[in-house]
């Protein structure tokens, strides 16, 4: 799913997740501690019943560019850079013709 750019969160215990899984989660998606909502994901049989979940606050995990189109983002800009260059090199080249056609008359006389 990460290689396809879905934003990745991974919900566990924090004494129960592997510190790999959990590091990658941290750098890669979103990690949540379930420890947080203890009292809203579990209850007491015959004692406690579970307080209401809000989830309003929770952290999102960020999608991104799959590496599929993040490749064609780069293509597609590396199009547009290259427009951009040979439309500047055109305008460049058109100038200093410019100015050569005025030195020319100017060496002539004419201005």
């Amino acid at each position: 799913m990460y290689e396809a750019g879905w934003g990745v969160k991974v919900t566990s215990w924090r004494t129960h997740c592997k510190r790999g899984l959990k590091d990658w989660a941290t750098q890669y998606g979103v990690f949540i501690a379930t420890d947080e909502y203890y009292h809203q994901v579990t209850f007491l049989e015959g004692g406690r019943f579970s307080n209401p979940l809000n989830l309003s606050n929770r952290v999102s995990a960020k999608s991104r560019l799959s590496p599929a189109r993040a490749a064609e983002e780069r293509e597609r800009l590396k199009a547009e850079l290259q427009m951009q260059l040979r439309e500047l090199q055109e305008a460049a080249a058109l100038k200093a013709a410019r100015k050569a056609q005025s030195e020319k008359e100017f060496a002539r006389g004419r201005r």
